[in-house]
């Protein structure tokens, strides 16, 4: 399998740099202040298409994993932010939104957790992976966004595709917050 196929949609969608058309930097606090926490934005996305029925399905699946991931980071400390793609929406674009609201609340990282079938191995996948955001430090051109790096954190769970009824709200609340639980000694 070559590099390309092990990236998640994310790293690839983002290979060529991206323009951000608005946004704030994110400030330092004044002396005295007290320091924000540290920001993440987990970015939870479908992959399957497939009926309308199925696309909602996918896409509640996604988002109830995404905040459990988020909700265990947030206990930790960080400031996790949720950001949803759904299912048959244009990945480019929620991709360029994601990365947008990422450099205006200054995270310097992401995590992508995601709820899929696998279409090569057939299997069902539940992961999560935690990104660095490059090109954040230093001076940056304006309108530019951060460029998605390398996973720091790679967690899965695999499932044979007739376990997609067993993975219930309240499984999936607990897979999220096990894999986050994983990610926290290596998100600094």
């Amino acid at each position: 399998m070559n590099a390309l196929r092990r990236r998640s949609l994310l790293v690839w969608a983002l290979a060529a740099p991206v323009v951000r058309r608005a946004g704030a930097q994110a400030s330092a606090p004044a002396d005295g202040e007290a320091r924000p926490k540290r920001c993440v934005i987990v970015f939870a996305s479908g992959r399957n298409a497939g009926s309308e029925a199925a696309m909602r399905d996918w896409n509640a699946r996604n988002e109830v994993f995404g905040r459990a991931v988020a909700a265990r980071l947030e206990e930790a400390g960080w400031a996790a932010e949720p950001f949803f793609a759904s299912v048959g929406g244009t990945p480019g674009a929620a991709v360029q939104q994601m990365l947008g609201r990422a450099a205006s609340r200054g995270c310097r990282r992401i995590v992508d957790a995601t709820v899929f079938e696998d279409a090569a191995s057939g299997l069902l996948v539940v992961r999560a992976r935690l990104h660095p955001l490059l090109g954040l430090a230093g001076p940056r051109v304006s309108d530019s966004l951060p460029e998605v790096g390398d996973a720091l954190y790679d967690s899965r769970r695999e499932f044979d595709p007739e376990s997609l009824a067993r993975l219930t709200p309240a499984r999936l609340q607990a897979l999220g917050r096990e894999l986050a639980e994983g990610m926290l000694e290596r998100i600094d």
